[in-house]
């Protein structure tokens, strides 16, 4: 399950995730298919393809732990921005992931926003044509409702890709659109995901902090320097951190040993009836 290590208040809760959280590049096909839910993706979702996978699991104690974090509130929904301090750490899937798992489980009304206007990647992953999204409806192309679209399941979750790259993200995010947009969704819905690229590379990440609730910073196992955690965890001060996810893991052994004994098969019986 979910591994809650000692550590300082500003870092928050501490998540391994199984191997096969990362986000995979649009060219790192592994065929996966989100059977009657999504359309075959790049990345792997696991809390669509695999519902009672460890890694699943594992979304779902990361849901439970930030439950006060991610009701809404009487002023609005929630806002949760996913970043990394390096590229390919895993920032896209694990934000998709939880967005789905919170969709899903306790039928919250979600959006997930690709904020990653630099490097997007989840038009690839659901294999959409390129369309409108962010950039056209900051820069006053579009409106929100224009660009979003549902999927089939979960039915209570939207999403908004990024659109058209622009020549100003940072200005862009950064912008009073930015905020409007961010008011508008927390009176309509309960949860806003946003993906947003590294915080070590762009400062697009520092420009969204003061539009949400926190950050959840995505750091991959074996290869995210101490050196880079350190400095990302500087870039964002002055912000909320609510948890650090440690991507790309081993399973623990007792997550191995008996799962399916344990809950899983109850699990498969539950769903089936």
């Amino acid at each position: 399950m979910a591994d809650k290590r000692p550590d300082s208040g500003d870092h928050g809760t501490v998540l391994r995730l199984r191997r096969g959280a990362q986000a995979g590049a649009p060219q790192d096909r592994r065929g996966v298919v989100i059977r009657r839910r999504l359309i075959p993706i790049a990345g792997h979702l696991p809390t669509l393809d695999e519902p009672f996978s460890p890694i699943t699991e594992q979304f779902r104690m990361l849901r439970v732990r930030l439950e006060s974090e991610l009701a809404p509130t009487p002023a609005g929904g929630r806002v949760i921005a996913f970043t990394s301090g390096l590229p390919s750490e895993g920032k896209t899937t694990c934000a998709l992931n939880m967005a789905i798992i919170v969709a899903q489980e306790i039928n919250r009304r979600v959006v997930f926003l690709e904020c990653d206007l630099r490097g997007p990647s989840v038009a690839a992953m659901v294999e959409r044509p390129p369309a409108s999204g962010i950039s056209e409806v900051l820069s006053g192309r579009a409106g929100v409702l224009d660009v979003a679209f549902s999927v089939e399941s979960p039915s209570n979750l939207r999403m908004v890709l990024a659109g058209s790259p622009p020549a100003n993200p940072v200005e862009l995010l950064g912008s009073q659109q930015m905020g409007a947009l961010i008011r508008e969704l927390r009176g309509v819905c309960d949860l806003v995901v946003i993906d947003t690229p590294p915080a070590l590379d762009f400062a697009d990440a520092c420009e969204l902090g003061s539009f949400i609730d926190g950050f959840l910073l995505v750091v991959r196992s074996g290869k995210t320097p101490r050196d880079a955690l350190a400095k990302t965890h500087r870039q964002l001060a002055g912000y909320r951190i609510l948890g650090v996810i440690l991507n790309d893991t081993p399973p623990p052994r007792r997550l191995r040993y008996g799962y399916g004994h344990y809950g899983g098969d109850a699990r498969r019986r539950a769903g089936s009836s």
